[in-house]
């Protein structure tokens, strides 16, 4: 597995999902969606999406009352869904269901570190503009919950 897949599952499982939405029609929409409330954000999704399966989702902003505004990334397509749903990937809301995918705990130790960084990536996006992946995951490992959560991982 590529480390910018491992971050790609690792923002995903942060801030996104896999939905099913049903038409009035009666025929079915297959999406991976991903929202946060910093565009660069979004933006870096896009892109590596687009570096992933070679096609681009669309996004735009909602507002919600009395919070802050929200950036939506979503892309229809039943290959990609099916792709990332075969990997062990939730389907709708994670809640109680959000495990490490198997390729994660397969995978080497950068994929790993690629698949922290993305789940963190919502909690300091100016480190994670500012700085490379590596730094970023030298910052993040000082945290005392992504140690806790890397013993699980990675040892």
């Amino acid at each position: 597995m590529k480390e910018k897949f491992a971050l790609f599952l690792g923002m995903l499982s942060g801030d996104g999902h896999l939905a099913i939405r049903t038409k009035k029609q009666g025929y079915k929409n297959y999406s991976v969606e991903f929202c946060n409330t910093d565009i660069q954000i979004i933006k870096l999704f896009d892109n590596i999406f687009y570096d992933i399966f070679g096609i681009r989702g669309n996004f735009h902003p909602r507002t919600r009352e009395d919070r802050k505004l929200i950036f939506e990334f979503r892309k229809y397509s039943k290959d990609i869904f099916d792709e990332v749903a075969s990997i062990g990937f939730p389907i709708g809301i994670k809640r109680d269901k959000l495990r490490i995918p198997k390729i994660i705990w397969d995978g080497i130790r950068e994929e790993k570190i690629y698949f922290l960084i993305g789940f963190r990536s919502e909690e300091h996006t100016s480190e994670l503009q500012s700085h490379s992946f590596i730094s970023y995951a030298v910052f993040c490992l000082k945290k005392k919950i992504i140690r806790i959560f890397l013993r699980h991982v990675y040892f």
